[in-house]
């Protein structure tokens, strides 16, 4: 195959699309000179996972991003290991961890201020402790095995 030459590199915008929006438009523009193939990425359950932290923690803080380190993604990992054990598939695991993010406002006033991925995981079973003794929240998973 022919490597595209530097002017062929600085064209290359005028066929890819800004957004994701554009596609269908660039594609019906480009009919008969380009193909344009969607590829679907399905998301890992580690992404799964940061995702519902980062939307939480979005929300609980006020529109502040977290900080994600690769010691914040060790404890992720840490987090799904335990939640998969306790719930026995990961799409439970991640229910889980959804219901229990969600219920994070039954937590005491320690948790609630500390919302650190490391916290969370090495005081995982007291959270779940808590949110079941102070919560009126029955949860089952997809096929009733997991309840918090």
């Amino acid at each position: 195959m022919k490597q595209p030459t530097p002017e062929q590199w600085k064209r290359i915008g005028d066929a890819v699309p800004m957004n994701e929006f554009a596609v269908a438009d660039f594609a019906k523009y480009y009919e008969g000179k380009l193909i344009y193939t969607p590829i679907n990425i399905e998301k890992s359950t580690h992404a799964l996972f940061k995702e519902a932290w980062f939307s939480f923690y979005y929300k609980e803080s006020n529109g502040i991003e977290p900080k994600f380190t690769p010691t914040d993604a060790k404890q992720i990992n840490e987090i799904i290991k335990y939640l998969t054990q306790i719930a026995g598939t990961e799409l439970e695991a991640l229910t889980l961890w959804q219901q229990i993010l969600s219920n994070f406002h039954l937590l005491s006033d320690f948790y609630k201020k500390n919302k650190d991925l490391k916290l969370i995981n090495s005081k995982l079973n007291a959270i779940i402790h808590q949110i079941k003794q102070n919560g009126t929240t029955h949860f089952g998973s997809t096929d009733r095995s997991v309840q918090l």
